[in-house]
């Protein structure tokens, strides 16, 4: 997601295109699925070029996607979103590198740190142990 492109399917076209070393992707559960974007193309992007992958869950309702994506995104396995399948579709390129929770949420940051640490990383064993 982001100013000029904002489908992943979109980026990894431009990624191939400039062909560079250093240039890859970042894939996000939550921009793919708050876009509702297909997860299948997921699995044609080459290994090597997905350089991190966040995830986060979304919460049910309806909510402004701005305002969503910055102050109620969820832990993976909190929401309504299909992180798994996302995950799933990550998992069929190969990928072997880094995962990150990317979430913004108001409530959490009134938590204690460690109480949140603990809870990102319940998160994402439940997430990878599904």
């Amino acid at each position: 997601w982001g100013r000029w492109v904002k489908d992943y399917r979109e980026a990894w076209k431009i990624v191939q295109k400039v062909d560079h070393p250093q240039i890859g992707l970042v894939l996000d559960s939550f921009h793919v699925t708050a876009l509702n974007l297909p997860l299948e193309p997921l699995a044609d992007i080459a290994a090597e070029k997905i350089f991190l992958v966040e995830v986060a869950d979304l919460p049910g309702g309806q909510f402004d996607f701005l305002e969503m994506s910055r102050s109620f995104r969820l832990f993976p396995g909190e929401g309504v979103s299909p992180v798994r399948p996302f995950l799933d579709q990550v998992m069929k390129t190969g990928y072997q590198g880094f995962y990150s929770v990317e979430v913004f949420n108001t409530y959490y940051q009134t938590l204690e740190v460690n109480q949140v640490a603990r809870r990102a990383m319940a998160s994402l064993k439940r997430l990878f142990d599904a």
